[in-house]
This record gives C-alpha cells, structure tokens and sequence, in this order.
C-alpha cells in the first residue's frame, strides 16, 4: 500500500453501544490518484473482568456517520467513508449491536479494492498496479484502451468494480406518416441519439425487420418506391459502441409509412322537399386518402354547369330554400402527400310545388240537391266549406236556396289558394195546394212544406228550417207505442217543441195512437177539407194535443196551442178552419213523419 490511512481511538459510549475515532490518510506521491474511498470494519473483544477478555470478533454495524467525507454501503459488517484524494482526515462515530455491556474494540480502514471507470471508449484505472484485466490482461498503467473491461484485480488478486458507461440506443421518432399511392414519404428523426457505452456508436436502419442497406445515419428517409403502391411499412433503428455494446441493439419507437389510394367521396342521400323550403343538411363522407379534407360545393340546375356554393373544412353544406329542382357534388383536396382531389356524384333535391290552379265546376244538377266538383294541379285532398257533405273532390249542397261553396286544394306539402262558386238550390214542387204557381212550385209568398203552400210568415214561423231539424216520411203500418218506432236508423220522433213548430208548418207525426185508423172515424173535431182527418173519443187521452188553425188566422186556437195531458179539447176545433193534431198527429197523405 502506498498510501496511509490512520484510525485513532477517541471515545468508546458503552450504554448506547457507540464508539468514535479519528480515521485520516495520506496518499504517496506515485499513487496520489488512487485513494479516496476505503472500507471501514469494526471488531470487538469482551471483557468480563479487568482481567479476563474473549475473542476478537466482527461487530455488527448498524450506522455510522462522519464530519467530512461521505458515509455509504452499509452491509451490517463494514461501510465506506468516500474522501478525497490527497490529505483526507474526519471523525466517524458508529453505532453496533451484539457488543456486551463491556468490550474493546479495533476500527481498521483499507483501500477500497481497483476500480476500472470507462469515459469516451478509455478506462481511468484507480488502485494498486499491476492490475489485471478481464482475468489474464496484465496492465501497469493507470488508462486503458481496448476491449470492454468485465473483471479487474489489484496484485494480492482482491477484485475490483468495473464502471461502464450505461448504453442508451436513443429514441426515433414514432408518429408515422400516411401518403397517398406516388407520394413523398417524409424523414424519419431521431428524438434521442445513442449515447453511453464507448461513445464510438453506429447505427443500422430496417424496413419490416430487414436490414436496409448504406442505411446508417441516425435519420433515414425512405425512397419513392416505397410509396409505389398500397403497403404498410414499417422501420426501426438499431445501435451499438465499438466495445462493450457491440451488439446492434433496437432503438425506442418505430416508424410506420401507409401509402394508401386515392380518396373517394360521396354525398348524402338525395332530398325530395316542398317548395320555398331547404330540406336537411348535405353531408359529405371521405373514404381513402390522407391528410385533412378541404370541400368545394357545386350546384347545378341541370347536372351540367356548376356553380360554386362555398368551400370550408367542414363535411356539410347547408341549402337555402328552393323553389326548383337542384343538383350537389362536392370536391374533396386532401392535405396528404401525393393525394388526388375526387368528386363525388351529384345528387338531387327534387322540389314539389304546393297545390295551385283550383277551380269548382257543377257537375250536377237538381231540384233539391246540386253537386260541384274540384279540379287543381299537384293536389291530394281537398277541404269544403258551406256545403251539406262532401267525398274527395266532389261536395254536395241539399238545402233550397243561393250559397257561395268554398274549396281549398291540399297536398304534402300544405294547402294552395281557396277557391269559391256560387250555387242556387231549387225546391222540388208538386204542392197539393191551391195555392200552387207555375210548374206546380209554390206562388209567391208562399213556402212549400209537407206538400202544401204554407204562408209561414203568417203562420207564425219565419223559416221552415227554424225548426232546425229535417222532417221524414215513414210508413204508418210500422208505427206502435214503443218510443222512436218507425222511424229510420239515425232518425227520431220529435220533442213537444219541434213538434208545434212542425204542426204549424203543416207537417204531422203521431206517437200515441194505438193504430191509425182510430184518426179516420169522422168523429170529434169537425175539419174543413176533404182528407182531413177528425180526433175520436176511442183515442187514449195521453195527449198532449195541438190545436192549430190551418192556414187561417182569424180562428180561434182553441185556447192555447198546447194543451195538458190526459184532455180533450173539442169546442174549440168545431169552428172556422182549425184542426186539432195528437202530439206527433198525423198527416194528411196519412205518413207518419220523423225527424233528426
């Protein structure tokens, strides 16, 4: 050993199992580089009387501290102190377990064994020459230069450590890149070179796992002709030094270069819409290509010459509102290398017009009953007004007199303009009256009713229809004391004030009797006319009855024109022109009336 090192007892604290000392050296000069670590044992003797001590034996370390210098590597047997190199002094105290209450003790430090530190491809060799490198290299000097060192050992054969460099075989950069098919593949960085080892480091690029030749640099870009046609490829980079990595090693990440075809494009389904309106969005779908999508939208009115309708990144167009059929496409310019523009195929948005060109005509013609119809364009349904009923396109109007009837054209789309047509509904004639004009229709002033001229002015009642119901014949045999008997489904008899407005009107029905010919006894009330018939006493007295002056009003009404149930009222019906009718009584042309 060239080099001193001295341990100095300073103080021993038996209670807490802690000694301290002074440890210093001093390094020679012909080995003023090598010392500055060592190894620090402690051993201790018991003693069991002034007398009397035991075996030196190794304690057990269990910390140690140092004023200067670095304490480390605690194996419970030893640790290093680090120093300097040249003059180096410090006090260590240390603490032990497995020490009696009583003990000596002996701290030795001896130079830490060779080490062998490899900087740029040369080792620094620290301790005592010769060494011994990789078990059979002898080496005297303090560099070394060749092989990767594995082992070395200092002349009494005690082993050393060996520091090589840590390899790092970089980073490449990772992020790809997809191209069209004759596209320009980009380089291939390197985000992290190689570094440790020797520091004399190559590198050797692949493509798919193979070895690419004159590949070496630390970047590679590909060739064109890996972008010939539709492939997937992927590189890697490999590295390695001139001694102690000499094995190419892959570096992190890898590259991948998708050459791909063409773009293509297309366009969302065309649009049937209504007129003056603008359907939905267009949406445009890329497939194929790479990079980002740059669309130019076309219009045309007829497939042919287009018109630009705006350009935007985004894979939409909305439409204005339309009032005539329009044809789309849209263009696609990608931003990868190498990659086409491509149009889609137009599509359609076919505009239906709203209904239009409405007219009513008559197509029908009669006494009571009118039928009209109506044309249009682009029509489905239509809506009637101020008719009786209507079906589809045709109303019918029923009720005598002179009306304005309305239509309006509809189709999916909403509803065209209202159109109008007037009509007059004549009466059917025929009247029994004497009062009867030319044609058999009703003189002047007069209203045909039940079969007779009736001056409903002067009968008390404005409109015939101001009973507000419609008046039916039915078949007298049918008729018995259930109630609404003989009359039609949907059809009734008459409540007690429908039926006063109807006698007065001339028209009968006849709910209580328990058959008809109990009217044509001659008997009771005298009647004026032929075919008038009389009230009889066999009548069941449920009543109520009606009396009523026919068509003269100068009679008497026999007191009141509704009289309480379960009574006769005679005398006054045997004078001038009045008739007395049974609630719901009976006509004339002996039918029995309902209504609804």
């Amino acid at each position: 050993m060239f080099a001193a090192v001295q341990v100095k007892n300073i103080s021993t604290d038996y209670a807490n199992k802690r000694v301290t000392f002074a440890l210093s050296w001093a390094v020679g000069t012909r080995d003023a580089t090598h010392l500055s670590k060592v190894w620090v044992l402690v051993d201790y003797q018991a003693v069991t009387n002034p007398n009397t001590t035991g075996a030196w034996q190794r304690a057990t370390v269990v910390s140690a501290t140092a004023t200067t210098g670095t304490v480390s590597g605690n194996t419970g047997r030893g640790f290093f102190l680090q120093g300097t190199d040249g003059a180096f002094s410090s006090t260590v105290t240390v603490t032990l377990s497995g020490v009696p209450a009583k003990f000596n003790w002996c701290a030795t430090a001896t130079d830490y064994p060779p080490n062998a530190v490899m900087s740029n491809g040369t080792y620094t060799l620290k301790g005592t020459t010769p060494f011994t490198i990789n078990g059979s290299t002898s080496v005297s000097t303090r560099t070394y230069t060749g092989a990767c060192i594995t082992s070395i050992t200092d002349p009494t054969g005690c082993p050393g450590t060996v520091t090589n460099p840590a390899f790092s075989t970089g980073t490449i950069a990772s992020t790809g890149q997809t191209i069209c098919i004759g596209g320009t593949p980009s380089n291939i960085g390197s985000t992290a070179t190689a570094t440790g080892g020797d520091s004399r480091i190559t590198y050797q690029w692949y493509k798919n796992g193979t070895a690419i030749s004159s590949a070496t640099a630390t970047t590679y870009t590909p060739p064109a002709g890996d972008a010939a046609a539709t492939a997937s490829h992927t590189y890697t980079r490999r590295a390695k030094d001139a001694t102690c990595n000499t094995t190419l090693t892959a570096s992190a990440g890898s590259w991948v270069l998708k050459v791909v075809a063409d773009p293509t494009i297309t366009i969302s389904a065309a649009q049937s819409i209504c007129y003056n309106t603008a359907g939905s969005a267009l949406t445009a779908t890329v497939s194929g290509g790479s990079g980002a999508n740059t669309y130019t939208w076309q219009y045309s009115a007829n497939n042919s010459s287009w018109t630009a309708a705006g350009t935007s990144t985004a894979n939409t167009l909305t439409t204005g509102n339309l009032t005539a059929n329009r044809y789309y496409r849209v263009m696609t310019t990608q931003a990868g290398s190498g990659c086409a523009s491509a149009y889609s195929s137009a599509v359609l948005k076919t505009v239906n017009p709203l209904p239009g060109g409405a007219s009513i005509t008559v197509t029908s013609t009669a006494c009571e009953k009118i039928i009209v119809s109506a044309t249009g364009t682009n029509t489905t349904s239509w809506v009637w007004s101020n008719v009786n009923s209507s079906s589809g396109a045709a109303a019918t109007v029923t009720a005598v007199g002179a009306r304005t009837v309305y239509a309006t054209p509809v189709n999916s789309c909403g509803s065209g303009t209202q159109v109008s047509r007037s009509v007059t509904v004549a009466a059917c004639c025929g009247a029994r009256d004497a009062n009867v004009g030319t044609g058999g229709c009703c003189q002047s002033g007069l209203t045909l009713v039940g079969g007779y001229c009736r001056n409903l002015s002067a009968d008390g009642a404005s409109t015939y229809t101001g009973c507000g119901i419609e008046v039916k014949a039915a078949d007298a045999a049918s008729f018995n004391n259930t109630a609404n008997s003989g009359c039609p489904a949907g059809w009734r008899w008459p409540t007690t004030s429908e039926l006063l407005c109807l006698a007065k009107a001339g028209v009968l029905a006849a709910p209580n009797p328990n058959t008809v010919t109990q009217y044509i006894a001659n008997e009771g009330c005298s009647m004026e006319g032929a075919g008038r018939y009389a009230t009889v006493a066999s009548i069941p007295k449920s009543g109520p009855w009606i009396c009523y002056c026919d068509g003269d009003p100068t009679c008497n009404p026999c007191s009141g024109s509704l009289l309480a149930a379960s009574s006769w009222h005679i005398g006054g019906c045997n004078a001038g022109k009045c008739t007395c009718y049974a609630y719901g009584g009976v006509q004339y042309d002996n039918r029995i009336r309902c209504v609804r």
